[in-house]
């Protein structure tokens, strides 16, 4: 079966008119990007901490115009894996360019992965959490001098009560609910 067949089952609604060589986007016959002929690697981390007043919140950021993609949507940190870098080493740097927050490998734990070849340009994202116990939400600042030009708009630790009121980029409130989900049965055992 030829790549050009390939992608075309994969995106029954949106044909693909031009497909391009190893690790260039391919485009509908509008002109808008729908995938890679390569799978790009990523990596995320949904970290979460109390504030003051008990309430659970997440680390969370308001994608700014500079964006790739999703602009004005929120999503936690996340990004591309760089060559001689693992997957947590990623999730850790994209959160601290994203958000000035620190993390060290050990206090992170990896979740799940997403593969699905139509979601998300069909990138494959290893999902990271971290659970902040030391520290109020209060004792950390933020910082955009890491960012790329205006790609973070604002960022803060969101109450997750409060994850239904705002819009997520690449699905990231559903991927919040599955941690909460299972945060829940393990204090449950």
């Amino acid at each position: 079966m030829s790549l050009k067949k390939i992608f075309k089952s994969l995106f029954r609604n949106r044909k693909v008119e031009k497909l391009a060589t190893k690790n260039q986007p391919c485009y509908d016959k509008d002109g808008n990007m729908i995938g890679w002929y390569s799978r790009s690697v990523a990596a995320s981390l949904f970290a979460f901490c109390q504030n003051k007043d008990g309430e659970l919140c997440v680390l969370a950021s308001k994608r700014g115009s500079g964006s790739a993609d999703f602009q004005g949507q929120w999503n936690c940190p996340c990004g591309y894996v760089d060559f001689n870098e693992t997957t947590g080493e990623a999730a850790i740097r994209e959160t601290f360019e994203e958000t000035g927050v620190k993390f060290l490998l050990s206090q992170i734990k990896f979740f799940d992965f997403d593969d699905l070849p139509y979601a998300n340009r069909q990138n494959i994202t290893f999902h990271y959490m971290a659970n902040i116990c030391d520290k109020k939400c209060e004792d950390f600042t933020f910082s955009k001098k890491n960012n790329e030009k205006n790609e973070v708009d604002e960022i803060e630790w969101l109450p997750v009560s409060q994850i239904s009121s705002r819009t997520w980029a690449f699905d990231h409130d559903k991927i919040i609910a599955k941690i909460l989900r299972k945060i829940k049965r393990l204090h449950k055992k």
